[in-house]
């Protein structure tokens, strides 16, 4: 299913909503985002949707600061996975997550798992590029001279009789007792999930606990049972297997990140049917700021989508609101991500999305991301390198209450922006802080300053300006003025 040329349409309808593309910028062959408002609503949407059966995209997972407990900003998380032949095209935020920045569900990076399923659906990405959307079961072995023990619980508590699977994402050790057994593995076929990886053991430890665990190794900590299967089948130099296991999904899984509900299944909403299997999301039916990640019913289109919420320009979405978003956007299957002030979407290395947070972007979990092969261009300026100023117009001009002004910065700057009347008695301040080379978006509503102190805003023309300064411009400092008209 071709969904990708319905974004080049300038205007479709959304139920009753009409969709306005604010902006469209390529990033790289097959695959660009794409800025849209919904005034009615309103709602702010970001889209990047990609075209996965290129040969140069793959899927990345990301835990923040690498770690199963821990947060980091989505943007700071794409900027450290940029590197040569390996370029972030952009990516959202994930799953949603519990103290110390755990996330609820399992998350796989590269082969790698950083903890058991739980009962909410997983999105996940094969070698061979098979997706999969559904709440998993994890079901895994550990196999040495053809013999077998279940393997109970990843980077998790030992408790009695189990044992536990420790890789890096845990800590530098397993800080566990000493009333086990525990051994040093380092694989030695490519690691996967729902497929037979094999391991040379390293080191063997019975007694002492809290191993230290290296790079790219796994250890393996026994404790009754467990620890007696451990001592009797398992030496220094031997090789094992395990077969880790999380079904119904494709074999040789290397990509896994959780969200809660699935909103859409087979092309029609779930959102109702999630929530008896999935369990009840409390603010399912209320509108925040959202995320998703959809896909089409052939796996070839997969899209990533914001929305904006708790600000005038945005109100955010209920779930069946986006469900219904995401099967006019073309996809087949979709799932929530973590939203609220967590909603976050980077493109072009650059935070294109409002974040509702007063404070900015937020810390979070983990991410997901598109990746490349092939430089991506910018954002900025219809896909050319930024490498200037620049204040937009307005858009809508004319409006009634609200307006959205955009701006970009080719280097970090100080930047004011104010709104002004025709006399030059100053409306709003808008921004008056430092801001980072980038592209800014910045609602002015005018129902905010209808008040005595400014003597109420009526229908005529007013002017926005824009003032720059950086100790990086050669010319001195910038600015710019445009004019906007309101009509009540």
């Amino acid at each position: 299913m071709k969904f990708f040329i319905l974004i080049f349409l300038t205007q479709f309808l959304f139920g009753q909503f009409q969709f306005d593309t604010l902006s469209h910028k390529k990033l790289v062959d097959g695959a660009s985002h794409t800025k849209i408002n919904i005034s009615s609503a309103p709602w702010m949407v970001n889209v990047l949707r990609f075209n996965f059966a290129k040969s140069h995209f793959s899927i990345e997972t990301i835990k923040a600061q690498d770690k199963l407990a821990g947060y980091e900003k989505t943007s700071s998380m794409s900027a450290r996975r940029n590197f040569a032949n390996h370029f972030v095209v952009g990516g959202v935020n994930g799953d949603f997550y519990g103290s110390g920045g755990v996330p609820i569900n399992m998350q796989v990076v590269n082969g790698a798992p950083l903890r058991m399923p739980g009962p909410q659906s997983l999105f996940g990405v094969s070698e061979n590029k098979k997706l999969q959307l559904s709440p998993l079961a994890f079901n895994s072995v550990f196999i040495a001279k053809n013999l077998s023990i279940k393997i109970n619980t990843i980077n998790a508590i030992r408790q009695t009789d189990f044992l536990v699977l420790f890789n890096n994402f845990f800590g530098s050790s397993t800080s566990t007792n000493q009333w086990g057994t525990e051994i040093v593995t380092q694989p030695i076929t490519k690691l996967f999930l729902n497929d037979t990886v094999k391991l040379i053991v390293k080191n063997k430890r019975t007694g002492v606990g809290n191993t230290t665990i290296a790079e790219n190794e796994i250890v393996f900590s026994g404790h009754g049972v467990a620890q007696q299967f451990l001592n009797s089948n398992i030496s220094i130099g031997d090789t094992i297997k395990i077969f880790l296991g999380i079904l119904p999904a494709p074999k040789q899984i290397t990509q896994l990140i959780g969200g809660f509900p699935q909103i859409l299944k087979n092309g029609i909403n779930f959102v109702a049917d999630a929530m008896i299997v999935e369990g009840n999301l409390s603010h399912a039916y209320e509108r925040h700021p959202r995320t998703a990640l959809g896909f089409s019913s052939d796996s070839t289109e997969i899209i990533f989508v914001t929305v904006d919420g708790r600000q005038s320009l945005s109100v955010g979405m209920n779930l069946n609101e986006l469900a219904s978003l995401m099967i006019n956007l073309g996809a087949h299957h979709a799932i929530n991500f973590d939203g609220g002030g967590s909603t976050t979407m980077v493109a072009g290395n650059t935070i294109v999305n409002s974040p509702s947070d007063a404070a900015g972007e937020r810390s979070v979990a983990n991410a997901i991301f598109l990746i490349s092969s092939l430089p991506i261009t910018s954002i900025f300026d219809n896909g050319k390198i930024l490498n200037d100023f620049h204040l937009f117009q307005n858009y809508p001009n004319p409006f009634n209450s609200t307006t959205i002004i955009s701006y970009q910065l080719s280097v970090s700057s100080f930047v004011t922006l104010k709104v002004f009347d025709v006399l030059g008695k100053e409306i709003a301040t808008l921004v008056n802080e430092n801001k980072e080379a980038g592209k800014y978006f910045v609602g002015f509503d005018a129902e905010k300053f209808s008040s005595q102190k400014t003597g109420g805003l009526t229908s005529g023309v007013y002017f926005y300006r824009i003032a720059i300064h950086s100790d990086k411009l050669t010319v001195g400092d910038f600015t710019e003025i445009k004019k906007i008209l309101m009509i009540k």
